[in-house]
């Protein structure tokens, strides 16, 4: 799940950090949406899963990175808090 509190400051913070690719992401879809002079907070949360291994850290890291964006264009909207859940299939 993703959580983005928009904010006048031109800082975004994620937390926990992750790496440089989810706050690209949410960097991206600020500026796709015209206010890439923002900033905000983007809360990640994932929930523990039951499989492990290389494939399922790639398709969490594409998850984090799709639910980044989402957040960011949901909260943009109407300059609200915006959460969006997303289920990561578990690969083969």
């Amino acid at each position: 799940m993703a959580r983005f509190t928009p904010s006048e400051l031109p800082v975004l913070t994620v937390r926990p950090p992750r790496g440089t690719e989810v706050t690209r992401a949410a960097a991206r879809a600020l500026a796709t949406g015209g206010r890439g002079q923002l900033g905000g907070v983007l809360d990640i949360t994932v929930l523990p899963g039951r499989a492990d291994g290389p494939a399922l850290d790639r398709a969490l890291a594409h998850a984090e990175r799709h639910a980044a964006e989402r957040a960011v264009t949901a909260a943009l909207r109407d300059g609200t808090p915006r959460s969006v859940r997303l289920r990561v299939p578990v690969p083969p």
